[in-house]
């Protein structure tokens, strides 16, 4: 009863055989197909680029008219505000452009 125990774990041989050769050229092939992806995948993710441009336009004229006095008041604002974001990984520019214009005529 002891020998049939021992024959049951019996260990394979197929060193040589095609369809070991096969199996293992698979493996490496898998292996190094993985490897190159995850190059690929490190070497891409700094070139990301992403841009954001937002403009904003705000015009207001007010005209009053009174016959004892004459005043012309012209007010222009111009905000510009410009941010730029840059990682390691991923680079990203805004840029948010607002534009006020008050113009105001009291005749």
């Amino acid at each position: 009863f002891g020998n049939r125990s021992l024959r049951y774990f019996k260990r394979i041989r197929c060193q040589y055989s095609p369809v070991c050769l096969f199996l293992s050229l698979l493996a490496i092939l898998l292996l190094s197909a993985g490897i190159a992806a995850m190059f690929v995948a490190l070497i891409g993710i700094p070139k990301t680029t992403t841009t954001t441009t937002t403009t904003a336009t705000t015009t207001t004229t007010t005209t009053t008219t009174t016959t004892t006095t004459t005043t012309t008041t012209t007010t222009t604002t111009t905000t510009t505000t410009t941010t730029t974001t840059t990682t390691t990984t991923k680079t990203t520019t805004t840029t948010t452009t607002a534009t006020t214009t008050t113009t105001a005529t009291t005749t």
